[in-house]
């Protein structure tokens, strides 16, 4: 999520150091058509080549391990983040039980 924010403004910034203040809007256009549309583009004719080449059953397999994939990567994510906050109030408690004796 953070790279695609960083892509799109990196992006935008460069097309208008490279442009003329006139020009810049088209430049924008023309970025954003390359970016999303190219990818949308790629996307279809890929789909479209697997869809007509593979059991649709065998498609359906593949979604599911990309998705599940994720779900993975999102848990393995969030049980890092979980287990660094934990351990942070864990010091801190520690902190305030030795100094304040609670």
């Amino acid at each position: 999520m953070y790279f695609n924010v960083i892509f799109r403004i990196t992006s935008l910034l460069f097309i208008n150091a490279i442009t003329l203040i006139s020009e810049a809007h088209l430049g924008q256009a023309v970025n954003n058509a390359s970016t999303y549309g190219l990818g949308l583009m790629v996307g279809f004719f890929l789909s479209g080549y697997l869809y007509e080449n593979m059991d649709t059953s065998f498609m359906f397999i593949i979604s599911s391990l990309i998705v599940m994939a994720g779900g993975v990567i999102f848990q393995a994510i969030r049980g890092a983040e979980r287990s660094a906050r934990d351990m942070r109030l864990r010091i801190w408690g520690d902190m305030l039980e030795s100094t304040c004796g609670f």
